[in-house]
C-alpha cells in the first residue's frame, strides 16, 4: 500500500482499506445491479503528456520473483510481494534486479509473501529457518532502494516535492506475513493505497461521493436493497445534472492495482502501469 501526494498539499483522513465481505463474492442481485450501474459512472484515467512539471511514476506490484523489463521513469514504486516464498535469496535477488533499474528513485514495501522482512513472523515461525546467519532480515543489501515500513519519504522531482507513504499491512488471510485481524483498525490517522488482488489489476479514479458510498454499502451487504434504491436515485439525478454543487467538488483518488502476475496459476505477465503525476 503506497500513498503518494504533493508534500505541500493538505489532505483529510481516509478510512481503513475497503474490504469486501465474504458474501460479496456470491454476486447477489443488488450487487450485480450496483456493479452495472457503477460501470456507467466510474472513470478510467487517460494518460496526459502536456504537464510542464509532470513526474513519471512506474507502478509495479506482485512480481513474485519475476524480473520483467520496465520502462524508464522518474520514480519506481513496487507495492509489495517481491517474492513467492519469502526466503532471503528470493528477496535479495529481487532487490538486485530493482537496483539495476535506471530510475532515480526506487521505493518499495514488503508484501504478505515477503516473510523474511517481517520480524514478528520470523520469530513466531522458527521452523521456517528465516533467520540464518548471514541470511536474516538485517543482512539485505538495499543499495539505493528506499524501503518503507509504516513510514514515509519525501523525494524531489521536476522541481516538485512528493511525499510517499508505504505500509505492508494486509487483512489476515491464511498464514502469511504483515497481517492484521479483520476488524482491527490499524489505519487510524493513516493515508494509504492498497492492492494485492492479482485479478483486480488496473486503475480507476474513484470519487468519494454518495454514489460511491451507496455502492460500497451494497458490496459489503449493508442494507443492500435500500442502498440500491438510493444508488439508482442518485444515478438518475447525476444524469439529469441535478447533483448538489458540493458533490461536484468532492475529492477523488486515482487508484492503481499494479499487479504484474495474474491469471490462473499466476501464468499471465503484465506490463508496468505508468502514471503521470
Amino acid at each position: 500500500m503506497i500513498y503518494t501526494t504533493s508534500a505541500q498539499m493538505g489532505a483529510g483522513d481516509i478510512g481503513r482499506p475497503f474490504i469486501t465481505s465474504p458474501s460479496s463474492n456470491k454476486g447477489s442481485l443488488p450487487q450485480s445491479i450496483a456493479r452495472k450501474l457503477r460501470s456507467s459512472w466510474s472513470v478510467v484515467p487517460v494518460p496526459t503528456s502536456d504537464h510542464k512539471n509532470r513526474i513519471c511514476i512506474i507502478c509495479i506490484s506482485d512480481t513474485h520473483n519475476a524480473k520483467p523489463s520496465l520502462p524508464d521513469g522518474d520514480i519506481l514504486l513496487h507495492a509489495g510481494d517481491l517474492s513467492q516464498y519469502g526466503t532471503f535469496d528470493e528477496i535479495q535477488a529481487q532487490l538486485d534486479w530493482l537496483n539495476a533499474q535506471p530510475h532515480k528513485h526506487k521505493i518499495i514495501i514488503a508484501g504478505n509473501h515477503d516473510l523474511t522482512l517481517d520480524e514478528a513472523f520470523v520469530k513466531a515461525h522458527p521452523d521456517r529457518e528465516l533467520d540464518k546467519p548471514g541470511k536474516s532480515r538485517g543482512d539485505f543489501r538495499w543499495g539505493d532502494i528506499t524501503y518503507l515500513h509504516n513510514s514515509s519519504v519525501e523525494v524531489k522531482c521536476a522541481g516538485r516535492t512528493l511525499k510517499i507513504y508505504g505500509s505492508p499491512m494486509t487483512p489476515k488471510c491464511g498464514n502469511f506475513s504483515f497481517q492484521y485481524e479483520v476488524g482491527q483498525d490499524v489505519w487510524k490517522d493513516t493515508l494509504v493505497v492498497f492492492g494485492h488482488i492479482h485479478n483486480g489489476r488496473g486503475e480507476e479514479i474513484v470519487t468519494f461521493n454518495r454514489l460511491q458510498a451507496c455502492f460500497e454499502h451494497i458490496v459489503l451487504g449493508v442494507q443492500p436493497w435500500i442502498n440500491l434504491f438510493k444508488l439508482i436515485l442518485y444515478s438518475i439525478l447525476e444524469v439529469l445534472g441535478q447533483t448538489a454543487s458540493a458533490e461536484n467538488h468532492i475529492s477523488s483518488t486515482h487508484l492503481v492495482n499494479a499487479a504484474m502476475i495474474t491469471g490462473r496459476g499466476n501464468q499471465d505477465r503484465k506490463e508496468a502501469i505508468i502514471i503521470y503525476f
